[in-house]
């Protein structure tokens, strides 16, 4: 029925459900598989009672590499809790069968567990990034882009020489013309979460393939590109990135919260100008959707915004304003807090000082937390708070000594705003070895 697309009423799939449960016992490897996977096609979630009997069925057989590769794949398409013991005898029939298992067995099962958030062994993760290596010219496009998502959710790093074959088998022109948008995006977003930045030739090739069908990309394909980009501070061709701004133009209505974030956030980094008409389009996008804003998201946005010359509307400030109370009151986020406090600091020209409102109220908080800062968010909430005027003498002492240790880290441009925020303190409240520190810091970075 699902191979012929004939629709299954949910009476039916209940139906089925229930009589496979009474004869478990009888269920070989290749119809569970077969079974679990057209569940997944329709969607049906089986009952916790259905999958605990199937699983403890599961570690009586012997199951090929197709079989497991279904299996897995149903559970990570219906998104379907995972037993300890379940996974294990998984990841045991995976290493008997790894030698004989072809490219899309591997890339479904690798995908499944990076979907799974699976603690996947290392001698496994290992063996599998292994037979990846050993078989890559026999994967098509969709093989390679699961496989590098997977290894970039697994939480374990593949080896430098694995992830170079990569960049180079990618580079040829052959290849990569092969990929569509969303393999592309999705290669490329893992080689930055995996630490490997690709060299130029790459980047030509990608950027040249990417560019050609960016017309077919979606809301997310673009954000991570724009994201990768900016992660590894790379200037793409004008023309890609107009391109890539023409089709956000035409689907901004699409794109989720979290994609226009990430957006405006990568545009920050990479210092590029948006046209103030597809701005106005963001503003009304957040002025709509404010509600459906995460606090990492609020965060981005509101940075995002700065970094462009057209002045932020007050309406949407004070939206975000607003979710950024709501999200803190229920939990607070010490890293977005600076972030949302920073970008208000420097657009709170309509008024109403919400930067300054936002410390006060959660002052403790700050305090109990404010060691746990990175030095670049340390530096950010001391500038933040001596442009806002509220800084207290508790929060000033312990934001010294973070930017005191990590003064070393600083470029000259930060040291030079936190030189200057210091400076708009009264001498009582911020001690003068700070000022001494930067200086000197400042000196040997000139030098």
């Amino acid at each position: 029925c699902v191979k012929t697309r004939h629709a299954v009423n949910v009476h039916t799939r209940v139906y089925v459900e229930n009589l496979v449960n009474s004869k478990m016992d009888e269920l070989n490897a290749k119809d569970m598989a077969l079974l679990m996977w057209s569940f997944a096609k329709l969607g049906h979630k089986p009952k916790a009672t259905f999958l605990k009997r199937l699983e403890h069925r599961f570690e009586m057989l012997e199951m090929k590499p197709q079989s497991l590769s279904l299996l897995i794949w149903a559970y990570a398409k219906l998104r379907l809790p995972v037993h300890p013991r379940f996974s294990e005898a998984h990841y045991y029939m995976v290493w008997k069968e790894l030698d004989g298992m072809n490219m899309q067995c591997l890339a479904n099962i690798m995908w499944s567990y990076g979907r799974l958030g699976l603690d996947v062994p290392v001698d496994l993760f290992q063996q599998m990034a292994d037979h990846f290596r050993m078989h890559l010219r026999e994967c098509n496009a969709q093989n390679v882009s699961n496989i590098m998502v997977s290894m970039a959710r697994m939480g374990h790093r593949p080896d430098r020489e694995l992830l170079s074959l990569v960049e180079v088998h990618l580079a040829s022109e052959q290849v990569i013309s092969k990929f569509s948008c969303q393999g592309l995006s999705n290669v490329l977003w893992s080689l930055i979460k995996l630490k490997r930045h690709p060299g130029e030739h790459f980047m030509l090739s990608f950027q040249k393939q990417f560019g050609a069908q960016v017309g077919k990309a979606s809301p997310q394909n673009i954000a991570n590109v724009v994201w990768s980009f900016a992660q590894m501070r790379y200037s793409p061709y004008e023309s890609v990135m107009e391109s890539l701004f023409e089709t956000v133009a035409q689907k901004v209505d699409t794109f989720s919260e979290q994609d226009v974030a990430t957006l405006l956030w990568g545009c920050g980094k990479l210092r590029y100008k948006i046209s103030d008409r597809l701005l106005e389009k963001f503003q009304a996008y957040c002025l709509k959707r404010a509600r459906h804003f995460s606090l990492h998201d609020i965060s981005l946005t509101l940075w995002g915004f700065t970094q462009q010359q057209m002045e932020v509307r007050p309406e949407v400030l004070q939206q975000m304003y607003e979710m950024s109370i709501k999200h803190l009151d229920k939990e607070f986020h010490t890293e977005a807090f600076v972030h949302v406090v920073w970008s208000l600091s420097v657009r709170n020209k309509v008024g109403l000082n919400r930067g300054a409102v936002l410390v006060e109220r959660y002052e403790q908080e700050i305090l109990e937390s404010v060691h746990t800062l990175s030095g670049y968010d340390a530096s950010k909430l001391f500038c933040s708070l001596s442009f806002l005027d509220c800084m207290t003498a508790g929060l000033c002492e312990k934001l010294v000594k973070i930017i005191e240790a990590r003064a070393h880290s600083y470029d000259e441009s930060q040291l030079q705003s936190i030189l200057n925020a210091a400076d708009a303190l009264d001498v009582d409240l911020c001690p003068p070895t700070l000022r001494d520190t930067l200086k000197m810091q400042l000196d040997a970075t000139a030098a």
